[in-house]
């Protein structure tokens, strides 16, 4: 028997046939193909992420030379559609056809002098097309927050509009800015803006943004347009810091703010001003959807600084301190603006016994935006700290830096006992924290190994436990499932680690030999080996 990359049940019987004689090689002459078709159909994330983009780029360059039309210059094998799905579409407004949308797609995409117009028809026109607005490439959506994964593009009319079709043009043009090698800087700056201009224009425009927002039957899709604008940007940043972009282009892509503002602040800026449209947040609204929205513009604001972070970081355009203190104004900002639900759910992980959680949903993404809340602020303070520990430790414990360190990793202590104690959407939770905690537990590792009071060294200490209960269920929810494995691989293999040498190389004086990679430093983790010098 051969078994599949990913295949479990072929694998243990492979297993099983060696036991049963060790040097068989009729299995493998004989050719036997896997007969599961769930496994058949996982789709392989391969370890070398850049190879396969010059590989995808030769193909899309084969591609847009042979000029042809049927063919995609990337292949999509994940969330194929089922058929019932299709026909729910067509149920909607019956009205509607395939044709029908792409010929709208192709009629919106041509007012972009920017875009070669011949891929983008040969795009929309392949037999592929509505596979890809399913498959989830173009989104990155929580899917109990808006419904499930065939939910995400729903081709409806609401006064005359017709929201797929700026979904699904923001998909793609997403697509192209999140792939290096795919277009140039320039171009994805206009692909940024454009997106961005469309996803305001589903949810702020006022003959279909009040409406979706009032009106409990659209009530996701005012949720949805929003996680479309948090994509524009998540993918622009991606973008950004994988094209080596000047400084003095930031000011391009946020309309209304001046070339020379601070990009940071830029992005507070928006986000605020969306935050205090009378569209998006009027009296007669739902509490639900109120929360719902702010919830989601507050994780859209906390991402957009977590990226500006990572890119002033990485160029070295700001002292850290500077930026230290431009975070804890905006943090103010960001905290005068938070709504009643999140004191809440602050005040319950300050006190789970005075505190019973209702509203589920809104109740997970309030978790995940105080996570990102708490990040944001890790990103900052962590660099720094370490740095007063290396050059003097003795003063180090007392600065502002490592207090608020240790106060943030408390916390997020907390909120991590949340998610262990629930059984609701775990593997997502799981997701999120595999990406997060290993940052957030660095100032307890240090509180543990310099000379602090016996009460900070077990409040250290019990943080601590949490984070390794944590990382051990998290490991083995992720290493039970192949797609979840490969997923957490990829997420490994193309940010996180970059993000880990940054933090520790560029404000750290530490050698090539002790720079850290996400993966390393989960090995190490339980084991107390990094940085044993401290």
């Amino acid at each position: 028997m051969r078994p599949r990359n990913t295949c479990i049940p072929c694998t243990k019987k492979k297993q099983k046939c060696d036991q049963a004689k060790p040097k068989c090689s009729r299995c493998v002459s004989a050719k036997i193909e896997c007969s599961y078709d769930a496994f058949r159909q996982i789709p392989t994330v391969k370890s070398h992420v850049e190879k396969q983009l010059e590989a995808r780029l030769l193909k899309l360059e084969a591609v847009l030379a042979a000029g042809t039309s049927n063919a995609l210059p990337f292949e999509i094998v994940e969330h194929v559609p089922k058929a019932e799905n299709i026909a729910r579409i067509t149920e909607l407004n019956p009205n509607i056809n395939n044709a029908r949308l792409i010929q709208m797609v192709v009629e919106d995409v041509a007012r972009y002098s920017f875009i070669d117009q011949g891929y983008m028809k040969g795009l929309l026109n392949s037999s592929q097309f509505l596979q890809y607005v399913f498959s989830g490439h173009g989104c990155f959506l929580n899917n109990t927050d808006i419904g499930n994964m065939e939910d995400r593009c729903d081709f409806r009319f609401v006064n005359g509009e017709y929201i797929g079709v700026n979904a699904a043009i923001i998909s793609l043009f997403s697509y192209v800015i999140a792939n290096p090698g795919m277009s140039k800087p320039a171009e994805g700056f206009a692909y940024f803006n454009a997106s961005l201009s469309m996803a305001k224009g589903l949810s702020i425009n006022t003959e279909v943004g009040i409406q979706l927002l009032t009106d409990s039957e659209y009530e996701k899709e005012s949720i949805r347009a929003v996680w479309w604008l948090m994509y524009s940007f998540d993918t622009f940043f991606i973008f950004q810091n994988k094209s080596n972009i000047k400084d003095e282009d930031n000011g391009v892509f946020l309309p209304g703010c001046s070339s020379d503002a601070n990009p940071i602040n830029q992005k507070a800026h928006l986000s605020l001003q969306i935050m205090s449209s009378t569209e998006w947040f009027t009296p007669s609204l739902p509490n639900l959807s109120i929360h719902a929205s702010k919830v989601l513009l507050m994780r859209l604001f906390g991402k957009s600084l977590k990226f500006n972070y990572l890119y002033q970081f990485h160029n070295q355009k700001i002292d850290p301190l500077y930026i230290m203190a431009t975070l804890e104004g905006s943090l103010q900002i960001w905290w005068n603006n938070l709504p009643p639900i999140f004191l809440s759910h602050i005040e319950y992980l300050s006190n789970p016994g005075s505190f019973t959680i209702t509203e589920p949903e809104i109740t997970w993404s309030v978790f995940d935006t105080i996570l990102q809340f708490y990040h944001v602020q890790i990103m900052v303070y962590n660099p720094i700290m370490l740095t007063q520990i290396v050059e003097n430790p003795q003063e180090a414990i007392h600065s502002h830096c490592f207090n608020q360190s240790l106060l943030v990793a408390h916390h997020n202590a907390r909120l991590l006992s949340v998610y262990l104690n629930s059984s609701s959407r775990m593997a997502f939770a799981h997701a999120i924290i595999c990406l997060y905690i290993f940052h957030t537990a660095i100032p307890l590792i240090c509180a543990r190994k310099m000379n602090l009071p016996a009460f900070e060294i077990s409040k250290a200490e019990e943080s601590l436990a949490i984070y390794a209960t944590t990382l051990e269920i998290a490991t083995k929810t992720f290493y039970r499932d192949p797609i979840l494995k490969e997923t957490l691989d990829y997420l490994i293999s193309l940010e996180e680690p970059s993000a880990i040498a940054l933090y520790y190389t560029k404000f750290i004086s530490l050698d090539t030999k002790k720079r850290r990679t996400l993966t390393q430093f989960a090995d190490n983790f339980i084991g107390n080996q990094l940085f044993p010098e401290l």
